[in-house]
């Protein structure tokens, strides 16, 4: 076992796609990172909240107006078009304070974030707002203040989601030791024992979309100046800057970027932590999604009392010794049929035998010498490879049997109790794309009973019996936390595993669609205000153009937690 152990332990693969993890130092605590996030969340929420009910109110006349409706004031002139904009979208930036402290944060790292040109977006916007009113020769174009402010509400709702995603997962993780920690080997996904140490660090790393916004926002912003430059002043309309800067600002600042991870990991990280389950961010849960087989052990599929001793049918033996002898091979094999035997001689007050010789056969079989004899104990198949005689009738479909010196002297009948929670990780293993692999010592757990007892076995096979012994033991240590459980049964794993496969899914989806749809907003905004249609580059069409390119994150988004 121990060199199955270390073989093991070699092969585990880093997968390609990710970057390299920063070495792991003194990391906070995670009570304390769990209560900054939260904090930050809370005031988030509060704000998301608040200014997304002014916005709307902003949005109203615009509405009104595409209804055919006049609205008074409003609709009177530019200028007081202006007015109702202005006031509005200053409360809401006001109420949306996160979004330009995360753009002051992320400058003083010397990056512009989504949160920046948001707020860029939003001062540019209330200063081509205030020109309107002051300039007079300033283009007759309507502000886009409305734009600006839903692009500030989507930032703060990314905000949002990556602060209930972190809180999430480090008030799981502030739990304690963890049961068990998911990393990723040659087999698939697999749990073993395991600490926090490096959760944290891999938490913290900086997700992809983040990447590509820091590499393309400070592109698309300084590309957004000079075209309004040449939009502008270039076409001897100098007075018109800020309105052809804010349309290139406004098209940058793209509402599917903060769909692309924060808001989907929120949703996931939430899901899993009511499971007692979390991720570390997305670099743990692209280690998980490097795979698609999952490593499932006997008590994944039939947890304490769902399985257990039905009956036994002698043949010329003693109840006490046959259970004895049984009992002695099952507690060393470990596994299913340990815990089994295990506790039928404790309910009869029947110690298990010391065996000599002890050695675990392909095919869930168990041998070893009892007091000078040979004894095997295993399923029927293993039998007959062995040349023990077995009835034409066996008590039951489930069932291990016992042979001293080559002649059966017992059969146990095994009750496998089908749960609930199993028969759902099944099928929402196979919905994820996921197979599982079976690293059991029970040699009845096959995919067969699988079938027959869930409805499903999710694509399962069985590894070699050497690599079942190393990943089965429950003392097995070495994997690294890029996803921690406090929970038995394989829904929570699957669970965490499904999740991490499908947030990658979202962000890679996401991340194309973000950057398409700014890249051709800018390129767009600058080509109709250069060649003057300004009546196309009204509020609600810039808006329609930005909705259309996040219209189709929303249904990833929303079922980012649906497992």
């Amino acid at each position: 076992l121990e060199k199955a152990r270390r073989k093991q332990a070699a092969r585990r693969r880093e997968p390609s796609a990710r970057q390299g993890l920063p070495p792991i130092q003194d990391e906070p605590s995670a009570q304390d990172t769990a209560a900054w996030h939260r904090r930050r969340y809370f005031a988030c929420r509060r704000s998301l909240l608040l200014s997304a009910a002014v916005v709307l109110a902003l949005w109203a006349p615009w509405a009104l107006e595409r209804l055919g409706r006049a609205v008074p004031f409003f609709s009177a002139s530019a200028d007081n078009a202006a007015l109702c904009v202005l006031l509005p979208q200053a409360l809401a930036c006001a109420l949306a304070w996160p979004v330009f402290r995360a753009a002051l944060e992320g400058l003083r790292e010397r990056s512009v974030t989504l949160p920046g040109v948001a707020a860029l977006a939003n001062l540019v916007t209330m200063l081509d707002e205030i020109t309107l009113l002051l300039l007079p020769n300033r283009l007759e174009a309507p502000p886009l203040g409305g734009v600006a402010a839903v692009s500030a509400v989507f930032a703060l709702w990314g905000l949002k989601g990556y602060h209930r995603g972190m809180w999430e997962s480090f008030r799981t993780a502030a739990l304690g030791q963890p049961g068990w920690a998911v990393d990723v080997c040659e087999q698939g996904a697999v749990k073993g024992r395991g600490s926090l140490a490096g959760f944290y660090t891999r938490a913290a790393v900086e997700d992809t979309a983040s990447q590509w916004q820091r590499l393309l926002l400070p592109v698309l912003t300084a590309a957004s100046l000079v075209f309004a430059l040449l939009s502008s002043a270039g076409q001897e309309r100098g007075q018109d800057f800020l309105w052809c800067w804010s349309v290139t600002l406004c098209a940058a600042a793209g509402l599917a970027f903060p769909l692309a991870f924060s808001v989907p990991f929120g949703r996931l990280a939430a899901r899993l932590a009511r499971g007692g389950a979390a991720v570390a961010g997305h670099y743990g849960a692209a280690v998980l999604a490097s795979t698609r087989q999952v490593v499932a052990v006997d008590g994944d599929f039939f947890p304490q009392s769902s399985a257990g001793l039905a009956g036994i049918k002698l043949f010329g033996e003693e109840r006490g010794r046959a259970l004895s002898y049984a009992a002695g091979l099952a507690t060393l094999g470990g596994g299913l049929m340990g815990r089994v035997f295990g506790d039928a001689a404790a309910r009869e007050h029947i110690s298990p035998q010391g065996v000599d010789s002890f050695h675990i056969h392909d095919g869930g079989g168990l041998g070893g010498i009892i007091h000078g004899e040979t004894v095997l104990l295993g399923p029927p198949v293993f039998m007959r490879r062995q040349a023990v005689k077995l009835p034409a009738n066996m008590p039951a479909k489930t069932c291990v049997c016992l042979s001293v010196d080559g002649e059966l002297t017992a059969v146990f009948s095994i009750r496998y109790a089908a749960a609930e929670p199993v028969e759902a990780a099944l099928r929402s293993a196979a919905r994820g794309g996921l197979r599982l692999r079976l690293a059991t010592r029970d040699g009845n757990i096959t995919p067969k009973l699988l079938r027959a007892r869930f409805g499903t076995d999710a694509g399962a096979e069985v590894l070699e019996l050497e690599e079942r012994l190393a990943l089965s033991d429950p003392n097995r240590e070495g994997c690294e936390p890029n996803g921690i459980l406090y929970r038995e049964g394989i829904i929570h794993f699957v669970e965490l595993a499904a999740g991490s496969r499908r947030l990658c899914q979202t962000v890679r989806t996401g991340n194309l669609l973000s950057i398409l749809g700014s890249v051709c907003g800018v390129l767009l905004g600058f080509y109709l205000t250069f060649v003057g249609s300004f009546a196309v580059l009204t509020p609600v069409n810039l808006l329609t153009y930005l909705f259309l390119w996040a219209a189709p994150m929303l249904p990833l988004v929303w079922s980012a937690d649906k497992l």
